[in-house]
């Protein structure tokens, strides 16, 4: 198994967290999904993007829009009252 916190592996460090993740949907596995995306997300928040999209896990793409959200990395739904 590769490590991806080896220097090493610098360069490669964003893809192996999401194969990690996508692996961690597959069985179902929503804390080691949580723990890879917080990962993600110290790297650039741009990567969780990549999971917002069809044909991804439901698991994976809820749990990147809710880690984006929280991080502030996207804007939350203004709602407007009107009279």
């Amino acid at each position: 198994m590769f490590d991806p916190e080896d220097p090493e592996f610098a360069d490669l460090k964003a893809q192996f967290y999401r194969a990690l993740a996508f692996a961690y949907a597959a069985i179902n596995d929503t804390k080691g999904i949580r723990k890879v995306l917080r990962k993600m997300l110290d790297i650039n928040p741009q990567l969780l993007g990549g999971f917002l999209v069809k044909k991804v896990h439901p698991l994976l793409e809820r749990e990147a829009k809710e880690m984006l959200k929280r991080s502030g990395a996207v804007p939350r739904k203004m709602v407007v009252k009107r009279m």
